[in-house]
């Protein structure tokens, strides 16, 4: 009896294991995940920019010890201000902006018949 019950406990894990890594959910192709990572700081210093960089200030931002270098592109926003202190640089080539406003977007997808996506159009908002 012990032996069956025993026998019965296996055979109903070996099932559960072998079954339950093949049941996955299963999301369609044609979904779009949009993720805002945007994280605020009060102070960016002592950093050297060389890719395209966005630094967003909570209420203000206060900049020092940067350095923007030929291929860089720095973007400062703030809702209030952003100050500059000190030792600050940006190399021939570089680019630099302050306070500039993002540019809300609109995407407009475009399906078949058969509901595969065709095109993506993107517009910005006036």
């Amino acid at each position: 009896m012990k032996k069956n019950i025993f026998i019965n406990a296996c055979f109903l894990l070996f099932l559960l294991f072998c079954f339950s890594n093949s049941i996955e959910a299963v999301e369609p192709e044609d979904t779009t995940r949009v993720y805002s990572a945007r994280s605020c700081v009060s102070v960016f210093e002592n950093q050297t920019v060389s890719s395209s960089r966005t630094i967003a200030g909570c209420d203000s931002l206060i900049v020092r010890g940067v350095t923007v270098s030929d291929v860089g592109n720095l973007t400062l926003t703030a809702p209030d201000y952003v100050v500059l202190y000190g030792a600050f640089e940006v190399v021939q080539g570089g680019i630099l902006s302050i306070n500039e406003k993002e540019e809300p977007l609109i995407f407009k997808f475009s399906y078949d018949a058969a509901g595969n996506r065709i095109l993506r159009q993107t517009q910005a908002v006036q």
